[in-house]
């Protein structure tokens, strides 16, 4: 039966009573429309000995009752008997029904092209809508009507392949909507490949992204390996997917292609392709990947896996001149977390707190364990440990200018003392090169210092080494190979455009070309090759503008600036893109935070750092957001969030 309010009174001649419940859509000469509908079942028990002889005569049979159930109607009101069998035909008034109905209504798509054209549909008396849920074309009937549909779990997926079918684009967004809202690891796949099936990218988007930011489980799901190629490398090019590894990913591609080895075969190549080799266990890239069949016998992924290997003698100084960087950048879940810690704020006093990035979730989160006051960082990987550490040295504490030094643990999330400088000085830069960490430049209240010291992590010892050739308080430092570059700062009258470089072999600096502006307290990285350089402080006037180094030509090129002038700005980067944190405009202390995307050269706004400052260290290290043992059990999962 169709679900409706009982037809309004008033109709009958013997009544009397004034019509209500009427449509307020005036039908035809300001007259209301009423309507009393029952939906005959072909194959129910009462009609089933009329419609296994002739098609249509349950309809007819119902027609016929409604005809006679109004013969003692009010001459005033117009009657028109429509019968729709659910799987059967349209009578002729029917049809001339709907047509009116469409052009008043202004329906569209499928119903508009079947009656209002020269579709066969709009001249037959028998319409049959194959392969449609009699439920689900029931309930659009109804929503015809009333505008209202009731949208369940067990009846959205028919409704939602109803109403694609039939054009009814309000329903069908609807229920993309309701159905991208009730995703999870039992469901996403079929419903991916459903969406797909009846082109709704909008829910085929939804879907993918719930499964890349849960691939963890739903690759351990067989019906993953069922999805075609189309939809399944989307997933696996994902910078955002969910994944401890990347040998992970690398196993479920093995496992898709020998799924349906004769068919999937052809696929290999590309897929190989968006697998970050570079970030697998050497031992892994030897023993695994290279003695695997499927790779061992195509030249062209024996190619890949040999370039993952180059890259690897690269980043370990072992070749030079390596020219595919840009392939191998990790997946956001597994490229570290970035830090910003110390600086200085509204009251010009130095901070302990201390700050880091989430840039999968683009959330700042707030550390409970504080520091002593320094402010400058730098990144240490231990890579027979396979760990990160964070050390600080140097700063001012807001009386005094320090010389003493921390390490921080992010596997317990501690501060360690560390052996002392030789040297009270703030505005040094700090990097790590071949295992130990260098102090290069800073200043006091009387003068600027070309000092550089190395710190020795084994025997907590530093070592004084060869002067720059230039004082640089404020100076941007950066490692890169097997060499430091020095970057501007300051030398006591001027703020400087010169750059050298440190030969830790030779124990020697060098003078490169210069940049193109003068800077002191700018922040400083380097990504693919290139050292980018940006903000900063033209003696007194904060810059906007950025640079970056190609250190094979010994060249510097202005790129695209930073949205507003930011002095004394944290630079790292992290996934690919560079990160300009907080600073000083000139007019006030920042906490906006913007990232650069060096293949769109644009710059774009992420989450907020929770206080404004200025000076502070801003370093990548590679560890997980989850070892961070304070705040493992207080993490947000709304993007911009601060914790």
């Amino acid at each position: 039966m169709f679900l409706n309010v009982k037809e309004p009174s008033g109709i009958s001649v013997q009544d009397g009573k004034r019509p209500d419940g009427c449509t307020l859509t005036p039908w035809r000469a300001g007259k209301c429309l009423a309507w009393d509908v029952t939906v005959p079942g072909t194959l129910a028990e009462r009609y089933v000995h009329l419609t296994s002889k002739e098609c249509g005569l349950a309809a007819i049979r119902a027609s016929d009752e409604k005809i006679k159930k109004y013969e003692h109607a009010l001459p005033s009101l117009d009657f028109l008997p429509i019968y729709i069998e659910v799987l059967g035909p349209m009578d002729p008034n029917t049809l001339k029904f709907i047509k009116t109905l469409c052009k008043m209504i202004g329906v569209r798509g499928y119903f508009k092209s079947m009656f209002l054209t020269d579709m066969s549909e709009s001249r037959n008396g028998v319409v049959k809508l194959e392969d449609i849920d009699p439920d689900a074309t029931l309930s659009l009937v109804q929503y015809a009507y009333t505008s209202q549909l009731l949208i369940t779990v067990e009846n959205v997926q028919p409704l939602l392949f109803a109403s694609s079918i039939l054009q009814i684009d309000s329903v069908s967004r609807t229920c993309c909507e309701f159905m991208a809202s009730h995703l999870d690891e039992t469901n996403c796949l079929e419903v991916l490949s459903f969406a797909n099936h009846l082109g709704h990218k909008l829910l085929v988007n939804k879907a993918q992204i719930f499964i890349i930011r849960n691939f963890r489980e739903i690759s351990q799901i067989p019906e993953l390996l069922k999805l075609s190629y189309k939809l399944f490398l989307p997933i696996i090019c994902a910078d955002d997917l969910c994944v401890d590894r990347e040998e992970d990913v690398y196993d479920v591609v093995i496992k898709w292609i020998k799924y349906d080895v004769v068919n999937n075969i052809k696929y290999i190549v590309p897929l190989l392709k968006n697998i970050r080799f570079t970030y697998f266990l050497p031992s892994t890239l030897v023993d695994i990947v290279s003695t695997e069949e499927l790779i061992r016998t195509n030249l062209d992924c024996r190619d890949l896996v040999d370039d993952a290997k180059d890259y690897c003698l690269f980043k370990a100084n072992v070749i030079y001149g390596y020219k595919g960087v840009k392939k191998h950048r990790p997946r956001k879940i597994y490229s570290g977390v970035m830090f910003c810690v110390g600086g200085r704020g509204f009251d010009g006093n130095p901070f302990k707190s201390i700050e880091c990035y989430d840039v999968y979730n683009d959330r700042t989160i707030i550390l409970l364990m504080k520091l002593k006051v320094v402010k400058y960082f730098f990144r240490n990987i231990f890579e027979k440990k396979h760990q990160s550490k964070l050390f600080a040295a140097g700063g001012h504490d807001g009386v005094t200018h320090l010389k003493s030094g921390e390490m921080f643990d992010p596997q317990t999330n501690t501060w360690t003392p560390i052996a002392d400088m030789s040297k009270l000085r703030r505005g040094i830069a700090l990097a790590y090169l071949n295992g130990s960490i260098y102090a290069v430049g800073g200043l006091d209240d009387h003068s600027c210092f070309p000092t550089v010291e190395r710190y020795d992590i084994a025997s907590d010892t530093w070592f004084e080494v060869k002067k720059m050739n230039y004082s640089r308080g404020g100076v941007a430092l950066v490692s890169y190979q097997s060499s430091l570059y020095a970057v501007g700062g300051n030398d006591g009258s001027l703020s400087l455009e010169s750059c050298e470089s440190y030969d830790s072999s030779a124990n020697n600096w060098v003078v490169i070309e210069p940049m193109n502006k003068r800077r002191a307290g700018a922040g400083a990285t380097e990504l693919d090759g290139y050292i980018y350089v940006a903000g900063g402080f033209d003696d007194n006037a904060p810059l906007d503008s950025v640079e970056r180094y190609n250190v094979a030509d010994n060249q510097w090129t202005i790129i695209t600036p930073m949205s507003r002038p930011r002095g004394g700005v944290g630079i790292s980067s992290l996934a690919g893109k560079i990160f300009a944190v907080g600073g000083h405009d000139g007019h006030k202390y920042l906490d906006s935070v913007e990232e650069y995307d060096p293949e769109k050269s644009e710059w774009s706004q992420v989450a907020k750092i929770g206080t404004c400052r200025a000076g502070a260290g801003v370093v990548t290290v590679l560890c997980s957001l989850s070892s961070l043992v304070d705040i493992t059990n207080s993490i947000s999962t709304s993007p911009g969030d601060i914790i």
